[in-house]
């Protein structure tokens, strides 16, 4: 049995490496093709392939929320900045 150029291309795939839009168009494209595949095998292993995505997505968002987070510190200066916006308004 020979290897599909499909399943070769998401075997050798780096995940951790993809940024959003990747994996995004990634899924767009195993969403085209898992709706003509008639294969359950195939089926099921586009679904992993899609798993394995949706995961890098739920990183990404992670890593997006750690980056935003304030510091105990900039949040006091943000609080002080407000309350002066308030008073001096």
């Amino acid at each position: 049995m020979s290897i599909r150029l499909i399943d070769w291309i998401f075997q050798n795939l780096d995940f951790k490496s993809l940024d959003r839009s990747a994996v995004l168009n990634h899924l767009i494209y195993l969403n085209e093709i898992t709706q003509q595949e008639t294969s359950l095998d195939r089926i099921v292993k586009y679904y992993s392939y899609k798993i394995s995505l949706e995961n890098r997505l739920v990183q990404l968002d992670k890593e997006l929320v750690d980056s935003i987070k304030i510091s105990p510190e900039s949040k006091s200066t943000l609080q002080q900045s407000a309350l002066k916006r308030m008073v001096v308004g």
